[in-house]
């Protein structure tokens, strides 16, 4: 092999995409929409329009000046809020291939699901731009909390519970968008086929959405 050739690939790998780069971009990009959010969405005036019928106008100032302080907590706690949830859907992707003796690296499987937050991060933009072109004086909780591409954009809200409703939004483009590319990074493992590859996305991403269903179920009922 040529020194040129040798040179080339050391660089390669040198310059390749490493981890803890993918980390740093996704935590600033979530960043950046936290930040757009806070900075011009979520204002004293949009505050003051949301809670007029639920407190009284001078707690309001009172209750959005808390509200910023604590956000200078959810700043420094985000990087370590991604790390777990990072980690957390790495190892729910190891652990069934360790247990049909598939020997995966937890470095593949924490890539895949990092990558995996970019479904996130697009449904995170996509909001801030609805919402940046929709006039203040028409913001509602139902516009905040909505998302768009989800199956609850089709159906009435009344027809629904609460939770019923919080459930069905689960069922979104950028959840299909999820499971797609842990279907895709699993399957580029060469360690599944492409049906096993599916069912593994697709399971973890049910039991995570069921476990969320029961979280949402026993706090109302508590």
């Amino acid at each position: 092999m040529s020194e040129s050739v040798v040179v080339s690939l050391n660089e390669r790998e040198e310059f390749s995409l490493k981890n803890w780069h993918l980390f740093l971009f996704i935590t600033f990009l979530y960043l950046i929409i936290t930040l757009l959010n806070d900075r011009f969405i979520m204002t004293k005036e949009v505050y003051g329009l949301l809670l007029s019928d639920k407190i009284e106008s001078n707690r309001i100032d009172d209750y959005y000046e808390m509200l910023k302080r604590f956000s200078l907590y959810t700043y420094l706690a985000l990087p370590l809020l991604i790390w777990i949830k990072i980690t957390f859907i790495a190892l729910l992707l190891q652990t069934p291939l360790m247990l049909k003796s598939i020997e995966v690296s937890f470095k593949e499987t924490f890539r895949i699901a990092a990558f995996a937050n970019l479904s996130y991060i697009l449904l995170g933009f996509i909001k801030l731009i609805i919402l940046f072109v929709t006039p203040r004086s028409n913001y509602t909780n139902d516009l905040i909390n909505s998302t768009p591409g989800s199956i609850t954009n089709l159906i009435s809200k009344e027809s629904y519970s609460p939770v019923a409703y919080n459930f069905l939004s689960n069922i979104n483009i950028y959840e299909i968008l999820w499971i797609l590319i842990i279907f895709y990074g699993v399957a580029n493992l060469k360690k599944l086929n492409k049906s096993d590859s599916f069912i593994l996305a697709f399971s973890i991403w049910l039991g995570l959405t069921l476990f969320q269903f029961g979280l949402v179920l026993y706090f109302n009922k508590a």
